[in-house]
């Protein structure tokens, strides 16, 4: 009963702050210093009561998510305080707490007006980035790089080298100096199985939401030599895969990272990157499409497996945003004959 309290508890507390303007109505700190504790309590392992371990552990973790999405909530005007108290909680936490206390602060917000801001947000990805490196514990290193996919996935690099003139210079410092390496150190790593998802969804991040000519230089490689090589023959490891695929053709994620919120501030929220993805995302030449449709479609990768039909339907439909005549000309057409009904069961819904 306890656990069903504090779920709901924490669902109406991210309601009311959907509504609450930060910008103009700040938290009295006694107020911030309680929600910040309370969050951090619930990313800690907390002994069973009176229910049995799968169903406890599922409801835990819902309650660990809706307090991570919380955390984000009271970003950007406290992110000096919020990234403070973790550095001290994290070194006080047991070890086995710790991923959790980094997937905990992974919907963490940065503002990008501001040369201040943007330092902040540097120092976030230099800190995540080192605790990344020097960990011993992949469970750890893998929650780092699934934290700072999430931080990268809000910033539109895309403009940074091309002199415009409202693009601060320090974020030309923040992708050139950090995430250039950071890119390699994550393509290096996602060889290590226990990493691979983690390091490849931050690597997706930092190509899709950096400068056009980086991407088109590097796209062809991550997405089918790497996103598309080798997926796993049991289709419960197939569905992250497919993720992946899913998040590069979108964009690396939304601007807006936060999950089932509304509003934002009293406003509402304009979920059209929550379906499409990242607008600003420079797009896939039509070279890289056509490889996706053989390595996908042509060669059946994927295979006589139902439960993948609604990611297939979603990669076919961003594939169409990114070149729609050549996705009916081609992959469309092929799932509209009988063959290809008959040999591949390509009966999704993206058809009616």
């Amino acid at each position: 009963m306890d656990c069903v309290v504090d779920l709901t508890a924490v669902d109406i507390l991210s309601a009311v702050l959907q509504h609450f303007d930060a910008k103009y109505y700040d938290l009295e700190k006694n107020t911030l210093e309680k929600l910040v504790k309370l969050a951090f309590y619930h990313f800690e392992s907390i002994t069973p009561r009176k229910l049995n371990k799968k169903l406890w552990a599922f409801i835990r973790e819902a309650i660990r998510d809706q307090w991570a999405v919380v955390l984000g909530q009271l970003c950007p005007y406290h992110v000096d305080f919020i990234a403070l108290a973790f550095d001290e909680e994290y070194k006080k936490t047991k070890p086995v707490d710790r991923a959790a206390f980094v997937r905990g602060v992974r919907y963490m917000r940065f503002r990008q007006d501001a040369v201040l801001e943007i330092a902040k947000l540097q120092n976030w990805v230099e800190n995540m980035t080192k605790m990344a490196k020097d960990s011993k514990d992949k469970t750890i290193e893998a929650s780092c790089y699934l934290t700072l996919a999430n931080c990268v996935s809000q910033i539109d690099l895309t403009k940074c080298g091309e002199g415009e003139p409202d693009q601060l210079p320090k974020l030309d410092d923040l992708y050139n100096k950090q995430l250039v390496p950071l890119y390699e150190h994550c393509m290096a790593r996602q060889k290590t199985s226990e990493l691979k998802l983690e390091a490849r969804a931050l690597a997706v991040a930092i190509l899709t939401h950096g400068p056009k000519g980086a991407y088109q230089k590097q796209e062809q490689e991550l997405l089918i030599a790497h996103l598309c090589k080798g997926f796993h023959k049991d289709k419960k490891q197939k569905v992250p895969e497919l993720k992946l695929v899913l998040l590069f053709l979108r964009g690396g994620g939304a601007d807006f990272p936060l999950p089932r919120i509304s509003y934002w501030n009293g406003i509402a929220v304009d979920t059209f990157q929550q379906v499409y993805g990242f607008r600003n995302a420079p797009k896939i030449q039509p070279k890289t499409i056509d490889l996706l449709h053989t390595k996908l479609f042509i060669k059946k990768t994927l295979g006589r497996v139902s439960e993948l039909h609604r990611f297939i339907e979603r990669i076919i439909l961003q594939m169409g945003i990114h070149d729609l005549k050549f996705t009916i000309n081609t992959t469309l057409n092929m799932m509209i004959s009988s063959k290809g009904l008959e040999e591949n069961l390509w009966e999704c819904d993206v058809l009616n």
